[in-house]
């Protein structure tokens, strides 16, 4: 972990907080979101928040899932990659997304997003996505309109890999979803069809393999189930 932290504000208005943990620090363009910034940054800029990432690093022995889908005609999905899923691996509880967005961007899973999942079938052909549930709970089916339906709850995380297509089926009223992408990469948004099927398939073959597991660093368990499925 570094010795100072920059941490923004999801919001209307924008926060900058840059500090060293548990030191004074500044708070620049927060605007009319003010208490919302100074309250997330009052938990993030102190001596516990370097531990609450670090133990989300060493548990390595997660619940894992995994789901393959294949090419539908509609959604191309992914060729060889499954969609993973972590039961109950985040921090929850107040200032529970600024963790995990810290946590992912630690391991080089950035450009992150907070907010909730679209309602409607949709996949990126260009990037990898996180999904961290910090609050609330989530139906979401993977795959497209005959994928799987699963249920999300706090702390669980989903990596989806380029082409695998989600949706939100139903969620709760607190949810809060952090979202991000290897390298900081920018995804293109895709709906279900088949008239660019030729151009997004060559998208998904030249989305790389991520150099770090978004919760687990360089030797989590998706690295090695993605590089061994990419094998065969």
């Amino acid at each position: 972990m570094k010795n100072f932290l920059r941490m923004k504000v999801r919001s209307p208005d924008l926060a900058v907080c840059t500090a060293k943990p548990g030191k004074a620090l500044a708070v620049q363009g927060a605007g009319n979101d003010w208490l919302r910034a100074i309250l997330m940054i009052k938990f993030v800029c102190n001596a516990g928040f370097a531990r609450k990432v670090q133990m989300a690093k060493t548990q390595h022995d997660p619940t894992i899932e995994e789901y393959h889908f294949s090419n539908d005609g509609q959604v191309p999905n992914n060729p060889s990659l499954p969609a993973v899923i972590y039961r109950a691996v985040l921090e929850i509880g107040p200032g529970a997304a600024a963790v995990c967005e810290a946590l992912f961007a630690s391991n080089d899973w950035s450009a992150a997003w907070v907010d909730g999942i679209y309602a409607y079938h949709h996949y990126h052909s260009t990037a990898h996505e996180v999904l961290g549930i910090t609050a609330g709970s989530v139906r979401v089916r993977l795959g497209g309109e005959h994928g799987k339906l699963l249920a999300l709850g706090p702390g669980d995380v989903v990596i989806i890999p380029a082409g695998v297509a989600h949706k939100n089926e139903g969620a709760s009223p607190d949810l809060i979803v952090v979202g991000a992408y290897p390298g900081g990469r920018s995804p293109d948004v895709r709906r279900p069809t088949a008239q660019e099927r030729e151009k997004t398939l060559r998208n998904i073959a030249q989305v790389t393999l991520p150099v770090c597991d978004p919760v687990y660093g360089p030797s989590g368990p998706l690295l090695d189930r993605w590089r061994a499925a990419d094998r065969t």
